[in-house]
């Protein structure tokens, strides 16, 4: 709480030149320009024409334009801004944006939650059709089983009734033979 005794905390902070803009839009004011200058080096690719000294060879020097790197010296001028927004404000959009964060991870805890469920449902439909797969494929193999022993069991049906009636045929060549003599 504010009164006449005891002023509001203030928050300080400082920032470049590119987002002072940004801060100053989001309620920091602007307290101090803070500039300092220092000295640095850079190295310098620089081109010079030379020419070959008056009745010299050819060979003695390469005459015409030669590069070359040299080093100086450059003042370097920095700004820095000092900023300053009431506590009791920083606070509050430090409460806000906590809030919103708490908020994005209820939700995405939510949907975590819903992703996890439909993951455990889609795990126990693929264990059911898997399991519907296994049963189906024994059933069959055991169809196809019993067919086999079907079949071999017609094919000696087959073969008994081809037994019994060529014995009929030679029953019936004897019966009418033996009545022919």
């Amino acid at each position: 709480m504010v009164t006449k005794d005891k002023p509001a905390k203030k928050v300080y902070r400082t920032c470049g030149p590119g987002d002072l803009e940004i801060l100053t839009r989001d309620g920091w004011s602007l307290t101090k320009v803070i500039q300092s200058d220092r000295m640095i080096d850079v190295q310098e690719d620089v081109a010079a024409y030379d020419e070959a000294p008056e009745g010299s060879n050819s060979g003695y020097r390469n005459p015409g334009w030669q590069h070359t790197s040299i080093m100086r010296k450059v003042v370097v001028m920095d700004t820095i801004f000092l900023l300053e927004k009431d506590e009791s404000t920083v606070i509050a959009e430090l409460e806000d944006r906590l809030k919103e964060t708490e908020a994005k991870a209820s939700a995405a805890n939510v949907e975590k939650k819903k992703a996890e469920m439909e993951l455990r449902d889609a795990k126990a439909s693929h264990q059911f059709v898997v399991d519907e797969s296994r049963r189906r494929n024994e059933a069959l193999a055991k169809a196809l089983s019993d067919a086999e022993e079907l079949r071999k069991t017609k094919a000696r049906m087959e073969e008994d009734l081809a037994r019994i009636q060529r014995a009929v045929g030679e029953l019936r060549v004897r019966d009418i033979l033996g009545a022919k003599t």
